[in-house]
């Protein structure tokens, strides 16, 4: 494929490192891969303080992204 796009998936799987594998095997050479995700700096606080969506974006990350990540064996959940 000459274009990839990931758009706010990474963080949900179980494996990311197998889709980073196997996009990397489909992708054109010179092919563009673009991985889109959620701003955030590495302390909850600081996202609390400086996103305005931030608490949001927690509740639907231990609802959603956390359980998806963990629902294989082994799972990373990166939620």
């Amino acid at each position: 494929y000459d274009f990839v796009m990931c758009y706010d998936v990474l963080h949900d799987l179980a494996h990311p490192e197998q889709l980073i594998e196997e996009v990397r095997e489909v992708l054109a050479p010179d092919g563009v891969w673009v991985i889109v995700d959620i701003s955030s700096n590495g302390e909850m606080a600081d996202n609390l303080k400086n996103h305005q969506k931030a608490a949001t974006y927690y509740g639907i990350s231990v609802c959603v992204c956390l359980p998806s990540g963990l629902s294989a064996d082994g799972g990373r959940g990166l939620g």
